[in-house]
Order: structure tokens, then sequence, then C-alpha cells
């Protein structure tokens, strides 16, 4: 990336963050976080329309992704009733196609079996992966504000939050896109 696109990614950013009157640590998380680059696993399982399934290219790169993570210390059974509240981004990225949604779960070890139940009672139409190693959740901030990001060709981050949180993050998020 260039310095300059650097310079404004940097100043939206903070001025973001200084509107919303956050402390300097989050600030510095913030900045740190963006143009991370987050390794994604391909030894996940994942659950789909009811069935169970062995993820082979969640790594893939050839798509801007963003991620909705639930992390262990989430309560992921209260999260497998409500990824209902995740369709009007999965629409908005259908209708984009210059990205893809991807919804990632990492159950604690005693509640795994119950959640992959529910995703299978549940039967979404999208994929929801299960990353039973915790390998993305270690990468992350406990802060849920870097559990929604976009992740693009290089699996770096380039935006983090809900770009339907607001009209003022859906236009960041589009000029973020039109400049992947």
């Amino acid at each position: 990336m260039c310095f300059a696109k650097e310079t404004i990614i940097l100043s939206i950013v903070l001025s973001a963050l200084q509107s919303c009157s956050l402390d300097i640590h989050l600030k510095y998380e913030v900045l740190r976080f963006l143009s991370k680059e987050i390794t994604i696993p391909d030894n996940c399982l994942f659950v789909e329309q009811g069935d169970l399934h062995i993820a082979t290219g969640l790594s893939r790169q050839d798509i801007a992704r963003l991620f909705i993570i639930y992390t262990s210390k989430d309560c992921n059974e209260c999260a497998v009733s409500h990824l209902d509240e995740n369709n009007p981004l999965f629409s908005f990225a259908n209708k984009d196609k210059r990205f893809e949604t991807v919804v990632v779960m990492t159950p604690k070890d005693e509640v795994f079996e119950d959640i992959v139940d529910r995703l299978i009672q549940k039967s979404y139409k999208y994929p929801v992966y299960l990353d039973k190693e915790g390998s993305i959740e270690a990468q992350l901030s406990s802060n849920q504000l870097f559990h929604i990001f976009l992740l693009d060709k290089n699996n770096k981050v380039q935006f983090i939050g809900n770009p339907l949180g607001s009209v003022e993050s859906l236009k960041k998020f589009t000029r973020k896109l039109k400049r992947l």
C-alpha cells in the first residue's frame, strides 16, 4: 500500500475514533490491527444448510472477505440463535460481488458438539465455520470491536467493524472496497 493511502486510512480511522472519544490505548490497538495479516486455517469444519463439512478453502485469497468472529469468550449458543442478524451482511455481499461474508465460531470444547447440533438444526443457508483450535481467535484482541473485519486478498485487515452499523461506516467500507 502506498504512503498516501496509508495516510488516508489513518486519518479516517483517527477521526472516527476521536469522535467517539476513545482512549489512546484503543487508538493504538486499531492502528496496529489495520493492515495486520491474519492467518486463516484450512482445517476448520463448517455447517451449511444442515450438513457438516470439512473446509478446504477458507484461506483462499481470490476475493476480499468480511469476517464475523464469535470467540470462545462469547456465548456461542446465543450467537447461533442470532445469526440471522447477519443476513443483511450476506445480502450486501451477494449484491456487491467484491467481497464475501464469512462467519467463524470458536466454541469451547464442552459446548462444541452442542453448537454443531444447533447449527445443523438451524440449517443456515450460508456456511458457519468452526475454528476448534482457536487459531483465528488467538490473533485477535479480546475487544469485540475487532471481531468484524475485512481482509483483502493478501489476508491483511483493511476495515474494522460492521459496515452496515451506520451510514458513515457504509460509505467508508464502500470506498475501501473500491480501492482493493
